[in-house]
């Protein structure tokens, strides 16, 4: 079994987090992308599921990151599970968002992605304000 794309590059998104608590500072995609010469942009492809990267990159990111070669194997896609579920969340938000008029809702972070409480406490106070809204009415 292959690994799709978009989990691969969740993988390494984890491997950055693994270095980042080995050497107990942040390992961004920057600092990796230069510890591999390549651009920042390329390894955001990678990370993003748009591009698989070659054989030999992804032999470099693991020694980048310290984490074995088969860390990057089909028995991780438990990793990748737990993102689609961030995935669906997401999807749930924005079809709340959708489905109820909204146009806009904005929210700033700094730091690592929403956690999955975090997207959880986005979609209750969506309904919440759904709700509220409809009781005006």
């Amino acid at each position: 079994m292959v690994l799709d794309k978009k989990c691969l590059g969740h993988l390494i998104k984890e491997a950055r987090k693994l270095k980042s608590e080995k050497i107990k500072s942040k390992y961004t995609g920057q600092n990796l992308a230069d510890d591999l010469k390549i651009s920042r942009s390329y390894l955001g492809d990678i990370e993003s599921g748009r591009i698989y990267p070659k054989y030999e990159l992804l032999t470099r990111i693991a020694e980048s990151c310290e984490v074995p070669l088969s860390f990057f194997s089909e028995n991780n896609v438990s990793k990748c599970n737990k993102e689609n579920e961030k995935v669906n969340t997401k999807e749930k938000i924005n079809n709340l968002i959708k489905d109820n008029g909204i146009e806009t809702i904005a929210a700033h972070f700094e730091g690592e992605e929403f956690s999955e409480d975090d997207l959880e406490d986005i979609e209750n106070f969506i309904k919440y304000v759904v709700q509220k809204r409809k009781n005006r009415n």
